[in-house]
């Protein structure tokens, strides 16, 4: 428990309930208009789906994350870093999905 300086006791275990004001807009909405910045690799459909280990194994249950982390070690040995699928931002690894399953069909031929 904890006193206030208004000398209420405030019970920070209970959660606190919030007041949502809603607001209106009178504006009519306007369309939204994709444009494309020079420079940009991807178009509006072309948007890769990168997925951390994790997502991607909640996503693709056959493709258990151990599985994942063995075929991102050996990424060198076994193609995946060749064929794109693999992209590296500081610490974290992602998948590109649709890179991903070209390599596995790919790998099995």
């Amino acid at each position: 428990m904890v006193e206030t300086s208004q000398k209420a006791a405030v019970n920070l275990n209970q959660p606190r309930k919030l007041r949502v004001i809603a607001m209106t807009v009178h504006e009519k909405p306007t369309e939204a208009v994709l444009i494309q910045a020079p420079g940009d690799v991807y178009g509006a459909e072309e948007i890769p789906v990168l997925l951390t280990v994790k997502q991607f194994s909640k996503k693709h249950p056959a493709f258990p994350e151990g599985g994942l982390r063995h075929r991102i070690f050996h990424a060198k040995s076994n193609g995946l870093a060749e064929s794109g699928a693999l992209v590296r931002k500081l610490k974290r690894v992602y998948l590109n999905e649709a890179k991903f399953f070209a390599w596995v069909q790919g790998a099995a031929q």
